[in-house]
């Protein structure tokens, strides 16, 4: 809800309102810290002023409490508790959200093997190259949503865990999608994708197949339109190299500096 109230706020003229967003989000960053990724919104509209708010607000909200809960010792225990949530739950595959969770997932299960540490080092590469991706994603698509989409699947597909309730998260990008997006074959697709993020449900264990694959389906929406995201990201990448290319190209053959000689005199 305060990612939500932020994402409304910081669209309005009103300095109060977009300040209010920076609280927000700042305060959504000191309950689960993962939400501090949107603020990449304010840098790539080389807002830094802002950035910089966000960021006092955001250590401020985060280490204030605090002072009234056990202070240092209660702050190294945190740290300790996340270590221990990170390396220790759903390390037997089961849970299929993440990028890694999905990864061992499919390591445990068709090769029946014990998960190698060297394995475990190549799902937090992926991981770390798909967190690359989101931000570089963040940076390069113009649509709104698409952004939001993004980052708010950092939160959920980076972690090394992450729970159902997770898929929350992304009605953020999909109010977005509703309000500003024209409808075309594309949008088509994206609505029903989005359609199932929020309707599929886990089907009964007893189930052949479909109960040993339900959090697979309840994903795969997330999963299909983060991958087309980023097929358009570096198809946009691309597109730039090779534009840029092109430029420097005419810029360096005779022909086009006897065009410019030209059009000077």
């Amino acid at each position: 809800m305060l990612l939500l109230a932020a994402m409304i706020l910081r669209q309005k003229e009103s300095k109060v309102s977009q300040e209010l967003a920076l609280i927000c989000i700042a305060a959504a960053s000191a309950v689960k810290i993962y939400p501090a990724v949107f603020g990449l919104l304010y840098l790539r509209e080389r807002r830094f002023k802002e950035a910089l708010r966000l960021t006092l607000y955001g250590l401020v909200l985060f280490f204030f409490p605090f002072i009234f809960f056990g202070g240092v010792p209660a702050f190294i225990q945190l740290l300790k508790n996340l270590a221990d949530v990170a390396s220790n739950y759903y390390r037997d595959g089961e849970s299929f959200i993440g990028i890694q969770s999905c990864c061992r997932f499919f390591w445990s299960r068709l090769l029946g093997t014990d998960i190698a540490p060297a394995a475990e080092v190549l799902f937090l590469l992926i991981s770390a190259a798909y967190f690359i991706l989101a931000v570089t994603a963040t940076c390069i698509l113009t649509e709104e949503w698409k952004r939001l989409f993004m980052l708010t699947s950092i939160m959920v597909l980076c972690p090394s865990w992450s729970g159902t309730y997770t898929r929350i998260y992304f009605a953020i990008p999909f109010i977005a999608f509703m309000f500003h997006t024209q409808a075309s074959r594309s949008s088509v697709l994206y609505a029903i994708l989005f359609a199932g993020i929020f309707s599929l449900s886990y089907f009964p264990d007893d189930m052949p197949v479909l109960g040993k694959l339900d959090s697979i389906i309840l994903f795969l929406p997330i999963y299909a339109i983060s991958i087309g995201l980023g097929i358009e990201t570096v198809a946009k990448l691309s597109r730039r190299q090779r534009a840029q290319e092109h430029s420097k190209a005419l810029q360096k053959s005779p022909h086009s500096a006897r065009i410019q000689k030209l059009i000077v005199i």
